[in-house]
């Protein structure tokens, strides 16, 4: 329990340990893939060869894929 008076004084102690924290690379992002891919890999064949693995949900998540040294240009969400 913090009282009431020492709030400001615990988020600074709080505000001070986190962005040193973060500054070390404590804090980094972690994406998990299951396999690379060249562009001219990622086929309509692929695709369906994955859909057989399914159904996913929580027990089989869908499967992630990378594409080194390919750069997104632009992305729209959809749906």
């Amino acid at each position: 329990t913090v009282a009431r008076d020492r709030l400001a004084a615990f988020r600074a102690f709080l505000d001070d340990r986190v962005a040193a924290y973060v500054a070390e690379g404590g804090i980094l992002p972690t994406l998990y893939l299951d396999g690379g891919l060249r562009p001219d890999g990622a086929t309509e064949a692929l695709v369906e060869e994955i859909a057989l693995l399914g159904p996913f949900g929580a027990g089989n998540p869908e499967p992630r894929f990378v594409m080194p040294h390919v750069r997104l240009t632009y992305a729209d969400r959809v749906g």
